[in-house]
């Protein structure tokens, strides 16, 4: 049950972060959400994992290119890019494992 509301809210957070969110830094937040979501249940695991699987995924094309400018300031996308693909690397790790059980 609190997976669920956890899941619930994560939803309402990626519908609201995915059209303003430059670089996919509250994007890697919501694919965490789903991640643990799957971590912790049994009966929906392999449908979260591809849950924030999807989203790292889609978080990509952000992150091309050396830096970002948000207000003036530059900011190097290389340790987000670094960061989403050890997300994703465990993710796919996790899927794969529990479609073995």
């Amino acid at each position: 049950m609190e997976t669920a509301k956890a899941v619930f809210y994560t939803e309402k957070a990626l519908s609201l972060n995915s059209s303003r969110d430059v670089a996919g830094v509250h994007l890697l937040q919501d694919a965490r959400g789903f991640e643990v979501a799957g971590d912790l249940s049994t009966a929906e695991r392999r449908a979260y994992y591809d849950r924030a699987k999807k989203i790292l995924e889609g978080r990509v094309p952000l992150l091309q290119g050396d830096q970002i400018t948000l207000e003036g300031r530059a900011f190097p996308l290389a340790p987000l890019r670094k960061e989403n693909d050890k997300r994703l690397e465990e993710v796919h790790a996790k899927s794969a494992k529990a479609s073995c059980k």
